[in-house]
């Protein structure tokens, strides 16, 4: 009987758990309810390519592959929304919180290779905006901010010296930028949702511990939430100190002189607090190998600052 009553909840296509069809759904007034309820729905609502049928022995066959998964929350959209080819592969998923597009949207190739790539908050285009050809290969690239194309635009000087601002730490607590006075700064815009920022993460921690002898401090920036950076951070085990914030770390950005950017962006400054200059896109090890060496140079007296700001902004 047991195992009958397994085979009918399958057969009708409701798991046991709290998993409907779509079509058992019914919005109202912007709030999704199951077909007459009249409580919010909370849950996941699927819907299937093909049907479930039953063998002469009563076995499950030609099990069919999930055409599209959301999941909700009090009537809203609240989690992944998935949908699927015929095979069971992935084409397009998006995420939502309380009802916003809010984290990544991304969209895949018949091959399964990445297409599309872009990031919302609240409901808003924000970010970085990726596009791949079916061999995996970067093949385009955007920044928006508040759903609006942008791109990075330096103005004609940057500012002269670290400017003041104040942002929220992995611990929770306000930190200055300045709070390590008396060290050169590598300021490292980044966010979890773009990938050349994750990539160029180890290189930062292998840069800092190979340097921790001399005062040279990296600082991350995540443009980005709190908790997602946080969670990513237990994974991760940062040895340099990480700020955080979304609009308040873009105007961090426009405090040195940069209306905006494309992630992931460097800033880079002197031991006594002066901006060398900027740098946009992945950092590679020649990069920070060049930095370390207009440093030693800056400190013996080898060069000037207007000298390595040339060169910075020359290499860079």
């Amino acid at each position: 009987m047991k195992k009958l009553l397994t085979i009918l909840c399958l057969v009708l296509l409701v798991s046991c758990s709290n998993e409907v069809p779509l079509d058992k759904l019914v919005v109202r007034q912007g709030i999704t309810y199951e077909i007459n309820s009249t409580k919010p729905f909370t849950g996941q609502s699927v819907r299937y390519w093909k049907s479930v049928k039953l063998s002469k022995d009563n076995e499950l066959v030609g099990v069919e592959n999930i055409r599209e998964r959301v999941s909700y929350r009090n009537g809203k959209l609240d989690g992944p929304w998935e949908d699927f080819n015929e095979d069971g592969q992935l084409n397009y998923r998006e995420n939502y919180k309380d009802g916003e597009l809010d984290g990544l949207q991304e969209s895949f190739h018949d091959n399964g290779q990445l297409e599309t790539r872009g990031n919302f908050i609240d409901g808003k285009q924000e970010g970085l905006w990726e596009e791949f050809d079916t061999n995996g290969n970067l093949t385009k690239t955007e920044m928006y901010r508040n759903e609006e194309l942008d791109g990075l635009q330096v103005r004609s000087e940057l500012v002269a010296n670290l400017p003041e601002f104040t942002l929220t730490n992995l611990a929770g607590e306000s930190q200055s930028i300045k709070s390590w006075p008396g060290h050169a700064l590598i300021i490292n815009f980044w966010a979890t949702w773009c990938t050349p920022c994750i990539r160029e993460i180890p290189l930062l921690k292998e840069f800092q511990e190979t340097n921790n002898d001399k005062p040279i401090q990296v600082v991350g920036i995540a443009v980005d939430r709190f908790e997602p950076v946080k969670n990513f951070a237990k994974n991760m085990t940062f040895n340099y100190p990480v700020l955080i914030g979304q609009s308040e770390a873009m105007d961090a950005a426009n405090a040195f002189g940069v209306d905006f950017y494309g992630l992931p962006f460097s800033v880079f400054t002197d031991t006594n607090g002066s901006v060398l200059g900027v740098h946009t896109g992945e950092l590679k090890s020649g990069d920070l190998d060049e930095v370390l060496n207009l440093l030693n140079n800056l400190e013996s007296g080898a060069t000037d600052l207007r000298t390595a700001k040339a060169i910075l902004t020359e290499k860079m």
